[in-house]
């Protein structure tokens, strides 16, 4: 569950400031100790404590816009935008050095639509 936390995290910390990326994020819960939930030292300051830093891993920098999706789907000759349309999609671009779809793939950015 820890690193589901962190991978979370992570995901909301790459399109905040930088400082939230980098913050330590104590993860707490009702059932806690107030003292606990509150963050002073006492009871839950040891190890038992679920504090995590956000776990940010590059991914794909995907730019579609409607006119991408329009032409794609004319190129595979569907209908419809499914998981397999997606995976078609992403095999044909994959190896295009102009690809429209991953620009600058090389760089760390989050994927806008």
């Amino acid at each position: 569950p820890d690193v589901y936390r962190k991978h979370a995290l992570g995901l909301i910390a790459q399109h905040l400031h930088q400082g939230f990326q980098t913050k330590t994020i104590m993860c707490k819960a009702f059932y806690d100790s107030s003292t606990f939930r509150q963050g002073l030292s006492g009871e839950g300051s040891s190890e038992s404590t679920r504090s995590f830093q956000p776990c940010i891993t590059k991914r794909l920098r995907w730019r579609v816009t409607k006119e991408a999706v329009e032409a794609e789907m004319r190129r595979q000759s569907v209908t419809r935008v499914d998981f397999r349309f997606c995976l078609n999609w992403h095999a044909n671009e994959w190896d295009r050095n102009d690809s429209e779809l991953m620009p600058n793939n090389d760089q760390d950015s989050a994927p806008t639509v």
